[in-house]
């Protein structure tokens, strides 16, 4: 089986990234970046729009597939990255053509993809980390029809994940982390 697994970090008023789309620093904190790059280490493939993917160099060299309105179909950019249109394929038949039928997507955003990916196939767990004390007002959120948290709680909780851990990342931060898993069946 695939499985998609969600990571962000979202400020208090739920967004993801300013209103020009990029991170802001406010949101980076070393425990949430040691954390997601943890979880990257084990994922067969990361999911992420071609702004992220640009941002962030992979020295690791870990597999990577971009989505991409800019090309057409899947093609190949190199030995680790793989780039999609989204308008052409179906999420589930590239991941399959990736993948074979077992395997971990780590869902690392921007908005777009994370709404692909919740669209479909769905995620079977969502690591949300939440900065408390930020506050960004104006930008991007997680889920594009999403206003806030309690909001992504509800639509998580909705298409089936169920709260699993609430801990601190970071405490003298408020940064929390939130992970929502689906039941195993």
């Amino acid at each position: 089986m695939i499985r998609l697994i969600g990571y962000a970090i979202v400020s208090a008023d739920g967004l993801i990234a300013d209103a020009q789309g990029a991170m802001p620093a406010t949101l980076r904190f070393d425990a949430d970046w040691l954390y997601f790059q943890d979880a990257l280490r084990v994922a067969d493939l990361v999911l992420l729009g071609r702004r992220t993917h640009e941002a962030a160099p992979n020295p690791r060299r870990l597999r990577r597939l971009v989505v991409s309105r800019q090309v057409t179909g899947l093609t190949q950019q190199d030995e680790v990255t793989h780039v999609w249109n989204p308008a052409q394929r179906q999420l589930a038949d590239v991941l399959a053509e990736l993948l074979g039928q077992d395997g971990t997507v780590a869902v690392a955003g921007g908005t777009a993809v994370y709404d692909l990916a919740r669209a479909g196939p769905g995620y079977h767990a969502f690591h949300l980390s939440i900065a408390h004390q930020v506050v960004i007002g104006a930008g991007r959120p997680l889920f594009s029809d999403l206003a806030d948290l309690e909001a992504i709680h509800l639509d998580l909780v909705r298409r089936g994940l169920s709260r699993v851990q609430r801990s601190w990342l970071d405490r003298a931060a408020a940064l929390e982390l939130v992970v929502y898993e689906r039941p195993a069946r």
